[in-house]
């Protein structure tokens, strides 16, 4: 009997083992998924040592040492004026605009003046009458003087009745008088004159100062009103700083010491000055006593009110110990610097006192065999294990 092939696998059947398969390839897959994960948490579940800090340090070195009043405050002027009208009236001209120097006696603007004018020539006149009326008394006063000379004579011959004499000597004390009288009307004339002067000088409105406009507050045509600011005007070819100290710093100045002045707008620039004002008392609220620096300013670079630093020296310090201003940390307390002690990092509290230049000289705290963090001491703490740097890294 032959035997039969056997049946054929059915579709369905080989759908359901592709299945099995592949599950089972995810499944693999997932496992070696979940051991990963596994591992990673177990690795970042074990501490990690923190990495040692890396700084550099330096021994205090003993320097010359600056010593320096500082003063901080604001560059005025030496004089400011408001320029005003001394008479009333529109403005018949303006000379001037902001920006443009001026000297003492300079004419700024003019007033509407032609009465003055009129007047001005009117009390002249006058003053030419009343001088002339003076001459013609003083040649009365003469001649009646001639006339009680040649009376005397006569008189002494006895060619000459006394009343006579006495009429002549009255008429010289009438012409006299008569001079007196002359010569005062001529000083009202004259002082009529000089009022009508002035009111014409008035017109003209001045600067009292020499310097530079710095605001005009009129155009042509404006009413000028007594008293009221048309310009103002300001010297600044030579400025000076305005600012105060302490009583403890207070006895160390004195006028005429040299300064040294910067300002922030112009940072590579230093202005040469010197202690003018030192005020003899303390001020009641701060307590401190007000300074002022002549500083000289040719080209016009310091403007006022700007904020400006002074320093003065006082004197001069040999071997002081010093560090670095990087090295120390200021804090609520006061300065604090880090050493390295025993491969580990110390705050110490030390006394230090700001100087000229990138040091600071030490009072206390410091002697000349610590090692100073001078670099790399942010962050630290006290106690904290450091590496020092290699000095030739």
């Amino acid at each position: 009997m032959t035997d039969l092939p056997p049946p054929p696998a059915s579709s369905s059947g080989k759908g359901i083992l592709i299945a099995l398969v592949l599950v089972g390839a995810l499944g693999a897959v997932f496992a070696v998924r979940i051991d990963k994960a596994k591992k990673v948490r177990a690795e970042q579940s074990i501490p990690q040592a923190a990495p040692i800090p890396t700084v550099a340090v330096a021994p205090p070195e003993r320097r010359e040492i600056v010593d320096r009043v500082s003063i901080t405050g604001t560059m005025r002027s030496t004089s400011e004026v408001d320029v005003t009208a001394r008479m009333g009236g529109r403005l018949e001209s303006v000379k001037v605009k902001v920006g443009d120097r001026v000297r003492t006696g300079q004419v700024l603007a003019v007033v509407e003046h032609r009465e003055v004018e009129w007047q001005v020539r009117q009390t002249a006149a006058q003053v030419q009458v009343a001088e002339a009326a003076v001459e013609q008394a003083r040649v009365n006063a003469e001649t009646a003087q001639r006339q009680l000379d040649r009376m005397k004579s006569l008189a002494v011959e006895g060619a000459l009745p006394a009343a006579e004499l006495e009429r002549v000597e009255m008429g010289l004390k009438a012409a006299q008088a008569g001079v007196r009288t002359a010569e005062a009307q001529a000083e009202l004339a004259r002082a009529a004159a000089g009022l009508t002067q002035v009111a014409l000088d008035n017109s003209r409105i001045t600067s009292p100062i020499d310097g530079i406009v710095v605001a005009r507050n009129v155009q042509l045509g404006s009413m000028a009103v007594p008293g009221a600011p048309l310009f103002k005007v300001q010297e600044v070819a030579e400025m000076k700083l305005e600012g105060s100290v302490t009583a403890a710093e207070y006895h160390l100045l004195s006028v005429g010491q040299q300064a040294r002045i910067v300002v922030d707008e112009l940072p590579d620039q230093v202005f040469e000055g010197k202690v003018s004002v030192r005020a003899p008392s303390l001020d009641a609220q701060t307590r401190r006593a007000a300074v002022e620096i002549l500083v000289a300013n040719p080209h016009g670079r310091l403007l006022p009110n700007m904020f400006a630093r002074g320093s003065i020296e006082i004197g001069r310090r040999e071997g002081v110990l010093s560090v670095a201003q990087d090295a120390v940390i200021t804090d609520a307390q006061g300065a604090v610097v880090y050493v390295v002690r025993d491969g580990k990092a110390e705050a110490v509290r030390a006394q230090v006192e700001p100087t000229e230049g990138p040091y600071v000289a030490v009072r206390s705290g410091l002697t000349d065999r610590d090692m100073v963090v001078v670099t790399g001491q942010t962050g630290l703490s006290p106690g904290a294990p450091v590496k020092i740097a290699d000095r030739a890294e």
